[in-house]
């Protein structure tokens, strides 16, 4: 259940940016992860909301766009999109395949109201 720690770099990430840009609410946070990082989506939507409880960010709609990785045959040469890690290339059956891609983790794109930030109210929860 590493979707606790995601969420809470993510919002770190996502509370500055909003703080640079003057916003009093983040509505709508956009993230994309790759599928190698596992990413549970209901949990990290869970880890979210639970963590941005208390800050601009409580109540934001998460977005999560999921990517895929890619494989390339060495044997053939053949580009693929790759499901598991036991694929086999589809062109020739082989199993000698390098693996890029799919382990990224990146907020893409915030959305914000402009306006005043209150006092206590900037940053992510703190550990009781």
């Amino acid at each position: 259940m590493h979707e606790f720690s995601l969420a809470e770099s993510l919002l770190k990430v996502a509370l500055e940016e909003a703080e640079k840009h003057g916003a009093s609410r983040i509505l709508r946070i956009r993230v994309r992860a790759g599928k190698l990082m596992g990413v549970v989506p209901e949990l990290l939507d869970f880890a979210v909301k639970s963590l941005s409880e208390g800050t601009i960010a409580e109540g934001a709609v998460l977005e999560l766009e999921e990517v895929e990785f890619k494989g390339h045959c060495r044997n053939c040469g053949a580009h693929f999109s790759v499901e598991d890690f036991w694929e086999v290339c589809p062109r020739c059956g082989s199993d000698e395949i390098d693996i890029s891609g799919g382990n990224e983790f990146d907020l893409i794109g915030l959305e914000i109201e402009e306006g005043e930030i209150e006092d206590g109210n900037k940053g992510c929860k703190e550990d009781p």
